[in-house]
């Protein structure tokens, strides 16, 4: 893929992906009983080794979701949660205060993949609307380690991922609550499905 059509496909992702970000918004606010807004500072397409450069802490505790996309694409998708923003997650939804979200009961862990549901239905959704393809999601696991972990866990998992990936950053500001909810979506798709994403975008834009 030349610069020219990299940056038509990113153009075309990022409206994508906010027309995801945009569905989950009312689906939160439920699940949170308050008014919510996600925001999606960051969406780029990067080379495995260079996820790592962007955290300041590899060995960050996060927690994440994560599920198999199966259809026209096939793929993996990860969202990650940071530990400051999962304590806050789980106070404000479930009344728990945890020292350490290694510490997770049924009931926060099960809040945790809902969220993550909510987020990756809304996502998968507006890729399968928007380009007329059909997709479907796994339901989705739920895991606590290090970022650098889970990572590699979910590489181990996804029998489709070779070395690129593409990372959007997602703050999720709730009414009422002084800090935002800071979570990564990766999406791990090999070179075969990018390609034909690609297709897709541009048959959308130009017919073909």
């Amino acid at each position: 893929m030349n610069n020219e059509d990299f940056d038509f496909f990113m153009s075309a992702f990022r409206e994508i992906t906010n027309i995801g970000m945009g569905n989950a918004v009312s689906s939160l606010s439920v699940m949170l009983n308050k008014k919510v807004d996600i925001s999606v500072p960051n969406l780029d397409v990067i080379k495995l080794s260079d996820i790592f450069l962007n955290m300041e802490e590899p060995d960050e505790i996060y927690a994440c979701s994560y599920v198999k996309m199966e259809g026209d694409l096939d793929s993996s998708l990860v969202f990650l949660i940071e530990k400051d923003s999962v304590k806050r997650l789980i106070k404000e939804s479930v009344g728990l205060e945890i020292q350490s979200i290694t510490e997770l009961d049924e009931m926060s862990s099960s809040m945790i993949g809902e969220l993550g549901n909510i987020m990756f239905g809304s996502y998968v959704s507006a890729i399968s609307q928007f380009l007329n393809i059909n997709l479907q999601v796994t339901p989705p696991q739920v895991a606590v380690d290090t970022f650098a972990s889970l990572i590699a866990e979910s590489i181990v998992m996804s029998i489709t991922f070779e070395d690129e990936v593409i990372l959007t950053e997602t703050e999720i500001q709730v009414e009422d609550w002084e800090n935002v909810i800071k979570g990564k979506i990766v999406f791990l798709m090999n070179e075969e499905n990018r390609n034909k994403l690609f297709d897709y975008v541009k048959k959308v834009f130009y017919g073909g």
